[in-house]
């Protein structure tokens, strides 16, 4: 229901509401935001496997707005799980048990599953942002 509401309501929501109802997990200050972001991007990098990451996310393009049906995406997903336990998913739960950092032997760029490139989601549509129209921070 809070989804459809903003969404149908196209009123601004601000931080406080955010959080209240999950649709963000913290609240920064300006001040703190970038430490913030690093550390949690640090965290990320250092706990998981990349290859999981890339095929997780990738998951979600593929089936956002119904690109997929539930049955491809189970195949896909279920799939993708087999690849792992081949891999990453064994050093995680052996650094989990050994209680030690792991050190993920999967790599993106060598180690994606053969029908990765089948569910990829085609950014064609996307337009390009040119390096002199990126913003970083505020303007003004």
């Amino acid at each position: 229901r809070t989804a459809l509401d903003w969404l149908v309501s196209g009123r601004s929501v601000d931080a406080a509401e955010a959080l209240q109802k999950g649709l963000v997990n913290r609240v920064c200050t300006p001040d703190s935001l970038l430490s913030e972001a690093t550390a949690f991007a640090a965290n990320l990098a250092g706990t998981t496997s990349p290859v999981a990451v890339a095929l997780t996310r990738q998951m979600l393009w593929a089936t956002a707005g119904g690109a997929a049906d539930a049955r491809e995406a189970h195949h896909i997903e279920s799939k993708n799980l087999c690849h792992m336990l081949r891999g990453d998913a064994g050093e995680g739960v052996s650094s989990l048990l050994a209680k030690r950092p792991p050190a993920f032997p999967m790599r993106v760029s060598a180690d994606m599953p053969p029908w990765h490139e089948h569910t990829a989601l085609s950014i064609e549509h996307v337009p390009r942002v040119e390096a002199d129209q990126r913003r970083v921070g505020p303007t003004g």
